[in-house]
């Protein structure tokens, strides 16, 4: 019984390094790995590291456990060689997980999904926890809206692509707070700003809205053409869509009855105001829409107000900063942004992965990198 579970582990194991390693090659992963810089001048190549280490998330295994099986012969070099090589902060990652995402994106519109139909941006956040943790890099005390206290964690901020049928992760930041007062350290590891550790640990402490933007112009830069960039209540505010339009991007998102106010006829109305002058008798999930302007900037938005299905007597209010789409296809493609929330609650359920970065001793550049290629890559993993 025992010889056969072993055969079958081996069996299943040279399946996916099979199936890896043609993936690997159809991607053109050697090449991306040169063309955002990760490479090294001397001993064991980058590609062969790479290719190691990322083996170790489909098998299911660690650094320390793979490299003292049977299965040590994937392994070229000793362990220091693959440590080294996550906390060398002149590599490239963000751009690599950039062109890599496009390459991908490419391949579904073409192949996969056959039709050519409206791409979109999602753009959401989430809460890494590390309660445990007293010695990490940056790590910060964040309110958590879910359980309703501030916990030490960090502030995952990810822009996806989707297209209605795939989802895939294009940019992500692991975010702290920008008031030194909040940190859990004192004191910080000097990094070279000039390095890409550098510009990562100082972009982390940007404003949200700001790395938002941000991420979304250098995906744009990359040659992504989507329609528009879908986002929650936290993201659909006035400044937000304003410098959203500025570097000509839609927004669609939703909205809550905060102290934003629109122009309608001259007079300002807040959200439940403006629902007033948009309802209408009609019969279905829409209940109405209207074209305003938002209070500062006059910029003229369409609010959609459809009928919440889980409380039937409250509405969900959907605004779009493309005035021209009819309330249907608002709504149609405001939906697409869940593929964002089924990412999000499998890299919560893969938690263990995170589990997996040491919380002691962490070099600058050592606790956003590891970070960044766990949730990389566990993040299209299905569970």
């Amino acid at each position: 019984m025992n010889h056969q579970d072993d055969l079958g582990s081996v069996l299943t194991r040279e399946t996916t390094v099979n199936m890896f390693k043609k993936a690997y090659k159809d991607l053109g992963i050697a090449m991306l790995l040169i063309q955002s810089n990760i490479v090294k001048g001397c001993g064991i190549g980058a590609s062969t590291i790479f290719t190691a280490l990322l083996l170790l998330v489909f098998t299911g295994k660690n650094l320390y456990i793979a490299m003292n099986s049977r299965y040590s012969v994937d392994f070229e070099g000793k362990k220091d060689a693959y440590y080294r090589f996550l906390k060398d902060p002149h590599f490239n990652w963000s751009k690599f997980v950039l062109r890599l995402a496009f390459r991908v994106s490419c391949i579904c519109c073409s192949t996969i999904t056959g039709t050519p139909r409206p791409c979109f941006f999602v753009m959401d956040d989430s809460i890494i926890k590390k309660e445990s943790s007293s010695n990490v890099e940056l790590l910060s005390w964040i309110f958590d809206h879910v359980c309703g206290r501030t916990i030490k964690s960090f502030n995952l901020l990810m822009l996806g692509w989707t297209d209605g049928y795939s989802f895939l992760p294009v940019q992500f930041l692991m975010m702290c707070s920008e008031k030194m007062a909040k940190k859990s350290l004192e004191k910080d590891w000097a990094t070279d700003p000039r390095t890409c550790a550098g510009r990562t640990k100082k972009m982390a402490q940007w404003k949200k809205l700001d790395a938002a933007v941000e991420m979304v112009r250098r995906a744009m830069e990359a040659g992504f053409e989507v329609a528009a960039l879908l986002v929650d209540t936290w993201f659909t505010n006035e400044p937000f869509i304003k410098k959203m339009l500025g570097i000509g991007m839609d927004t669609i998102g939703m909205l809550k009855d905060h102290h934003q106010q629109y122009w309608y006829h001259g007079k300002l109305y807040n959200l439940k105001g403006v629902f007033g002058k948009a309802w209408s008798r009609k019969k279905g999930e829409i209940i109405g829409s209207i074209i305003v302007s938002t209070k500062y900037s006059k910029i003229p938005v369409k609010i959609v107000f459809v009928v919440n299905r889980n409380k039937k007597k409250e509405w969900i209010a959907i605004l779009s900063t493309n005035v021209d789409l009819s309330d249907e296809q608002i709504i149609e493609r405001y939906g697409n942004r869940w593929g964002d929330r089924m990412l999000l609650q499998s890299n919560e359920r893969n938690a263990w992965a995170w589990k997996r970065i040491p919380d002691q001793k962490l070099c600058s550049n050592d606790c956003f990198y590891r970070s960044r290629y766990h949730a990389v890559y566990h993040s299209g993993i299905p569970s």
